[in-house]
């Protein structure tokens, strides 16, 4: 979710970068934001199919792709 850039550069970060595993959306008018309470930036979220927050994620770090995949591996099951 892009909360704070232009949409050119959002246009160009989607077209730079391939994730096919993930959902790309724009929140200029920060909706989605408040919404989820997102007080840090970047944030992740796993949401279901139903809307709900099964895991939230303030920050970056390293092995972040490891507890992501541990994460959506244990809702999966």
């Amino acid at each position: 979710m892009n909360i704070d850039g232009g949409e050119r550069e959002y246009k160009e970060f989607i077209q730079s970068n391939s994730y096919p595993y993930l959902h790309w959306a724009r929140d200029g008018s920060g909706a989605v934001r408040e919404a989820y309470y997102v007080r840090g930036i970047p944030a992740t979220f796993i949401v279901d199919g139903e809307g709900i927050v099964r895991y939230a994620q303030v920050g970056y770090g390293s092995g972040m792709e490891d507890v992501l995949a541990h994460k959506l591996d244990s809702l999966l099951e």
